[in-house]
């Protein structure tokens, strides 16, 4: 009985764990390319653990074949990734539009290594709007929205 308790528990924590991690890996401030892999982990791990309680009341039992395991973590995944690209997105359309102020502005050769978007180069605007997206994330306490959103999904 003990060995049926303990594998729904960590089952049902790995469920938890592939939706948050998945949304972490995207979401704008924590999944940032300047961040490190092993602390996204981290955190990744420790809201997985801080949220489980909440939620593993409301979760299915542990399948009995693979497949079905593996249906079940795709579909966990999908839902991280549908949040995180999400956000993701939205935050993109700003360096998409700092682009195009700078190509319009003739600022256009004015290019820097932009560190919150995979650390290519891009124009000296677009750097500007997203790290100032990310600035205002946290000034404004936007990311807890974030995170309450990957709780409440």
């Amino acid at each position: 009985m003990l060995a049926s308790v303990v594998t729904d528990e960590v089952f049902a924590y790995l469920l938890v764990f592939v939706r948050v991690g998945t949304a972490i890996m995207l979401l704008p401030g924590f999944g940032e390319a300047f961040i490190p892999q092993r602390v996204r982990l981290a955190l990744a791990v420790a809201l997985a653990v801080a949220i489980g309680p909440a939620v593993v009341s409301g979760l299915p039992a542990a399948p009995s074949g693979a497949v079905a395991l593996m249906l079940m973590l795709g579909g966990e995944m999908a839902v991280g990734l549908l949040i995180g690209a999400t956000a993701r997105f939205t935050l993109s359309a700003l360096q998409v539009a700092g682009t195009v102020i700078a190509f319009q502005a003739n600022l256009a050769y004015a290019q820097t290594i932009d560190p919150s978007q995979s650390g290519v180069q891009s124009a000296l605007v677009s750097a500007l709007l997203s790290m100032l997206a990310l600035v205002l994330i946290f000034v404004t306490d936007l990311h807890h929205v974030l995170l309450r959103a990957v709780h409440d999904s």
